[in-house]
C-alpha cells in the first residue's frame, strides 16, 4: 500500500491509497487517521480510486474510522469507482460516493 495525505487550508485532509489494503496497512492508516484526528483534523476524505484490492478484515476499520471521526465531530467521506468495492461499502453502511457524485462528495466535505 501507499498512501498520499493531502492537507489543504479550510478543507478536509484528503487521503488516496493505492496498491493493495490489507489488514496490516489499515493498521497504518487508523493509526494515522488517528493522529490527524488528534490534531484537529475530523474531516476526512478518503480517495479509494486507486486502489487494487482490499481485503475483507479491513471494511471494520473503516467503520471504527467513521465512529471515530463522528465522535470528534467530523467526517468520514469514501470516494470509489469500482462497482463492486462501492456495494462491500454499502453493505458495510459506510459513506462511499462514486464520481457521478462527486458534487454531492465535495459538498458534505467543505
Amino acid at each position: 500500500m501507499k498512501m498520499v495525505v493531502l492537507e489543504r487550508p479550510y478543507q478536509p485532509v484528503r487521503i488516496e491509497i493505492h496498491g493493495v489494503l490489507d489488514i496490516h496497512d489499515a493498521q497504518i492508516l487508523a493509526d494515522t487517521c488517528q493522529q490527524l484526528l488528534s490534531q484537529g483534523k475530523c474531516h476526512l476524505q478518503m480517495d479509494l480510486r486507486p486502489l487494487q484490492r482490499i481485503s475483507e478484515e479491513v471494511f471494520p476499520v473503516l467503520q471504527h474510522l467513521r465512529e471515530a471521526t463522528q465522535s470528534h465531530h467530523g467526517s468520514l467521506a469514501l470516494l470509489a469507482t469500482q462497482p463492486r468495492l462501492h456495494q462491500r461499502l454499502h453493505k458495510f453502511d459506510l459513506p462511499v460516493y462514486s464520481p457521478s457524485e462527486t458534487a454531492s462528495f465535495a459538498a458534505i466535505l467543505h
